[in-house]
């Protein structure tokens, strides 16, 4: 039955006498490929405007990842918990005094200020105010543009803040341990150090790079 509709064209249809030959029309030149396939199958939607700040050369992608759920406001912090019934507590355990949700982590809790106020210190970013995840990540993507490690220095901060402070919540709610704000700092600086050996891009900003000991690699 499927056929019927197809009858007219092939009954129309003139025997030239030449070898027959596939044609895939989703690509301009006809031949087929699983890029061509996968665009013409897959829903387009807009362009993730922060991409370049998850993704990058000689990022993690276990911070990348936790970055972009934070971004999206898919960690399972405890505001969100309790909607599904899962905790029985909404108080953040890193200052003990407010709701515990994705925005009073990042940036609102009194512990993670701190911190973050100590990155961009170091990256020469202006520090009077702390604002909100998607905002301070836009901050570094127009701040740091030109590709040399600067730029990775600068996502690396981020990625690595975020992650850090995660483990910390975690360490504290399932292993009941603590750790000082300095010495997460000092995990972040640590993280930086270690995955910026493995860019080989041009130094860019010397003095930025030397807040955070790059000189002495």
């Amino acid at each position: 039955m499927k056929l019927i509709p197809l009858m007219p064209s092939i009954a129309n249809t003139s025997i030239t006498g030449q070898q027959d030959s596939w044609k895939w029309l989703p690509s301009g030149n006809g031949e087929f490929s699983f890029h061509s396939a996968w665009n013409h199958i897959r829903s387009s939607g807009a362009a993730f405007e922060l991409y370049n700040v998850v993704w990058y050369p000689s990022s993690n992608p276990r911070m990348s990842y936790c970055l972009l759920k934070a971004l999206y406001n898919r960690l399972p912090t405890r505001d969100r918990l309790i909607n599904f019934g899962i905790s029985s507590s909404e108080i953040c355990v890193l200052c003990d005094l407010a709701k515990e949700s994705r925005d009073h982590l990042y940036f609102q809790c009194p512990y993670l200020v701190y911190i973050w106020k100590l990155c961009k210190l170091k990256l020469q970013m202006n520090d009077s105010d702390n604002k909100d995840l998607n905002t301070e990540a836009q901050n570094i993507q127009q701040k740091f543009k030109s590709k040399d490690k600067s730029y990775i220095l600068a996502r690396l901060a981020l990625n690595s803040t975020v992650w850090q402070v995660w483990q910390e919540r975690n360490r504290r709610i399932f292993q009941n341990q603590k750790m000082h704000k300095i010495m997460v700092f000092r995990r972040i600086y640590e993280d930086i150090n270690i995955l910026l050996r493995t860019c080989n891009w041009k130094v860019g900003n010397s003095k930025i790079l030397s807040n955070w000991g790059y000189d002495k690699l």
